[in-house]
């Protein structure tokens, strides 16, 4: 970010043109394959045909001043790894895999920004846990019209889901999924299935 400027501007570096943008201003990037220790912020990561954030064996990840927009791929995927991740918003419209999927993963995710938030006709599953001890904070909007599951939790996950105001709701598939999921699982708005 361009500190101090009210303006985005361009200069030179390296000999490559490069536009700071003014402070404040978070760049959009498109999605994100992830190594093994990151740490991002301040940014908007959006990709129009695919996956946010993606990764296996992911590490120790952080993530702050994010938000993660992402139409036809899930907005996070990621296996193995300890993180700490808190966005202003998260959304997943019309995946051809998962809305969000966690394998492995411990720490905490904490999505804000309401229903600016949402998981939409994710076609494998909208919310999908698999084993890990990931603690997931989610305001938003849960809805799923496709043959799959809204949530999906398995593999003996043993942290705590909390789904806030949003609304919770199926037209298609198989609702909610728990097999061998240890952990507490709240709904704090309701569910609709029809």
């Amino acid at each position: 970010r361009g500190q101090g400027h009210s303006a985005a501007f361009t200069t030179t570096l390296n000999g490559f043109s490069v536009t700071l943008l003014p402070t404040g201003t978070r760049p959009d990037v498109g999605g994100l394959t992830l190594g093994n220790g990151n740490t991002l912020r301040g940014m908007r990561i959006v990709n129009g045909a695919g996956a946010g954030l993606t990764g296996a064996s992911v590490g120790t990840l952080s993530v702050t001043e994010a938000s993660v927009h992402a139409t036809g791929g899930a907005a996070l995927d990621l296996t193995s790894g300890t993180v700490t991740i808190t966005v202003d918003s998260l959304r997943s419209t019309n995946s051809t895999g998962r809305g969000i999927h966690l394998s492995g993963i411990a720490g905490t995710v904490t999505v804000n920004g309401g229903t600016a938030s949402s998981v939409t006709n994710a076609q494998t599953g909208g919310i999908v846990v698999a084993g890990g001890s990931v603690g997931l904070t989610w305001p938003g909007d849960l809805s799923q019209a496709q043959n799959a599951a809204l949530v999906s939790v398995s593999g003996g996950h043993s942290g705590t889901l909390t789904f806030g105001t949003g609304a919770v709701s199926a037209t298609n598939g198989s609702g909610l999924q728990f097999d061998n999921a240890d952990g507490t699982y709240a709904f704090n708005n309701g569910l609709t299935f029809s």
